[in-house]
């Protein structure tokens, strides 16, 4: 079973696909900073993170880093789509 760890604000897009990814047999914990889930868990055992840009906004203005491993994606949803003219 993969473990997926998010780490996103309440309000974030992202809380959906917890119950989503749950209900399709990923096993999922969440976390609402990377402080709070650096305290509680080991980051490494996750095999994947799905990350806020909130989070990593704030991470910046921290000068603290997200860890290299495990892969993560990270969503942006303020970000306004490209439109592709072909």
């Amino acid at each position: 079973m993969h473990s997926i760890m998010i780490i996103c604000p309440d309000h974030s897009p992202l809380k959906e696909s917890e119950k989503w990814l749950s209900r399709y047999g990923f096993q999922v914990n969440s976390g609402t900073s990377l402080e709070q889930v650096d305290k509680y868990y080991e980051i490494s055992e996750f095999d994947l993170l799905l990350v806020d840009q909130e989070i990593i906004d704030h991470l910046n203005s921290n000068e603290a880093e997200l860890p290299k491993t495990p892969r993560h994606i990270i969503l942006d949803a303020s970000a306004q789509p490209k439109h592709r003219h072909i």
